[in-house]
């Protein structure tokens, strides 16, 4: 298993790194500074080149039938390498499984979460996790413990694995009361990646819930982290976005004055 993992670090530190100012290098963009992974610094079309190019254990695209030996092999380098890119290498191996493959193998998945330590890999894995949940609605039990979790990946992952893209889902297998109860615990949590996640959840659930998620963040206007509301307020029109602001601004001037 070792050789294989090395085969797939090795391609990639064959590809030209993009020579970037350091504030936007990936350990400082993508790892926000605190990622124990390490980074190549590789655009994203590289690194999806190098994975269709393929390796000595795995040929994409390649039509046959599922290997399982294929898939311990990369679940044997998820949790073993500590690069950033050979994990998204991974991540691409598994969106390329049909889904009743992935489903078939759900919690070998479902265990990759522990390796998370980015907001990348975070964002990538949320789509193969949101379509869990879309397909068997009593996986909100598993995002529950996460959404308590004293990691804050599991935390953001109970958000954003909700929706992900809401446009994505076939159906609307989640009320808005169900967002809602994901969302109230973490409103005032610390961490800037789940307040990031917030922000990200409520843009998603005003695609099906407009109204219902409005009011939540007229409501709450004064308390939404500023990292949380942008994104929050991305999709929702000039006149909306307008009298939001005003209401920030307005409960926030009250709370100084009431001091």
């Amino acid at each position: 298993m070792k050789k294989y993992q090395l085969e797939v670090e090795t391609t990639l530190k064959k590809v030209k790194p993009v020579d970037k100012p350091s504030i936007w290098k990936a350990e400082n963009y993508v790892g926000g500074g605190r990622s124990a992974l390490s980074f190549l610094d590789l655009k994203i079309p590289d690194v999806r080149r190098a994975y269709l190019s393929g390796f000595s254990f795995f040929k994409p695209g390649k039509k046959k039938s599922f290997d399982k030996n294929e898939l311990e092999i990369f679940d044997y380098i998820w949790k073993n390498s500590k690069n950033h890119e050979t994990l998204i290498v991974c991540l691409y191996y598994l969106k390329s499984l049909p889904f009743s493959v992935r489903k078939e193998n759900r919690e070998l998945i479902l265990s990759w979460l522990g390796r998370v330590d980015n907001w990348a890999l975070s964002d990538e894995i949320s789509g193969l996790f949101s379509e869990f949940l879309e397909d068997d609605i009593k996986m909100l039990s598993r995002y529950k413990k996460w959404n308590k979790s004293k990691n804050s990946w599991e935390r953001r992952q109970s958000l954003v694995g909700l929706l992900f893209y809401s446009r994505f889902r076939k159906r609307k297998h989640l009320t808005w009361s169900q967002i809602k109860s994901f969302l109230d615990p973490l409103l005032m949590d610390e961490d800037y990646y789940v307040q990031k996640g917030i922000g990200w959840t409520i843009r998603e659930a005003y695609h099906w819930y407009p109204e219902a998620v409005f009011a939540y963040v007229e409501k709450n206007a004064c308390i939404i982290n500023p990292a949380a509301w942008y994104a929050c307020t991305e999709k929702m029109s000039t006149k909306e976005k307008n009298k939001l602001k005003q209401a920030r601004r307005e409960r926030i001037r009250n709370r100084k004055n009431t001091k």
